[in-house]
């Protein structure tokens, strides 16, 4: 019995110690990361550090989408559809948001929308994990938080 248990420690010990070679190295899954912000509809939750409000609706909440093909970004700012072009190092996270164009509607709160606007073109950096992605500035702090949604 107590060969048993040796064994089985013995065992143990070299399944722990062993390197797990399934986990990619750090270049790999950030590359992985950035691939997997496309083909989803992300929802914005938190614009500047505050949590984007419970009394907006669906329909005005700010979204936004990427298109890996075109490089092209897209979504809604709240009232108004926007689009433009993007550029992202897989590697540190650096984005580059350029030509964004919005359609001009008119709504009774447009508050929300002007600050995301605004929000877009301070965007330096972007970081996904799990079914969250984070928008920073220049200064390192994150301007937006975004949660994935359902198509």
């Amino acid at each position: 019995m107590k060969y048993i248990i040796l064994l089985l420690l013995t065992a143990f010990t070299f399944v722990a110690c062993e390197s797990d070679s399934s986990q990619p190295d750090d270049q790999n899954r950030q590359t992985e990361v950035s691939a997997s912000i496309f083909g989803i509809n992300w929802i914005l939750t938190e614009l500047n550090g505050e949590p984007v409000s419970e009394v907006e609706t669906s329909e005005s909440i700010p979204t936004i989408q990427f298109d890996e093909s075109e490089n092209r970004l897209y979504g809604r700012g709240g009232c108004n559809q926007y689009n433009g072009g993007f550029e992202l190092d897989a590697e540190s996270g650096e984005a580059d948001f350029s030509q964004i164009a919005a359609t001009k509607m008119a709504c009774p709160d447009m508050d929300l929308e002007n600050l995301y606007f605004s929000m877009l073109n301070e965007v330096e950096r972007m970081e996904q994990s799990s079914q969250i992605l984070k928008f920073y500035n220049s200064s390192g702090e994150t301007i937006a938080l975004f949660e994935s949604m359902e198509n």
